[in-house]
């Protein structure tokens, strides 16, 4: 597997963790909820940056699939 093709792999993994994340998180119990607050790195909520970082692996695709 080329190198692109194990990026754009990864980056789906990347993807679809996030939403599962998303999914679990939604349906956690308030303290798990309210735990997963400390530390968090992001700027926006996480449904937020999992649709961003749905959108930047689409672009990534779209981009790496032009090139080929």
């Amino acid at each position: 597997m080329a190198q692109n093709e194990k990026l754009i792999s990864a980056l789906i993994k990347f993807q679809e963790s996030a939403y599962e994340i998303r999914l679990l998180w939604e349906n956690a119990d308030n303290e798990t909820f309210n735990n997963l607050i400390d530390d968090y790195p992001f700027n926006i909520d996480f449904n937020e940056q999992a649709e961003k970082i749905s959108t930047w692996v689409r672009t990534q695709q779209n981009r790496m699939d032009s090139n080929n």
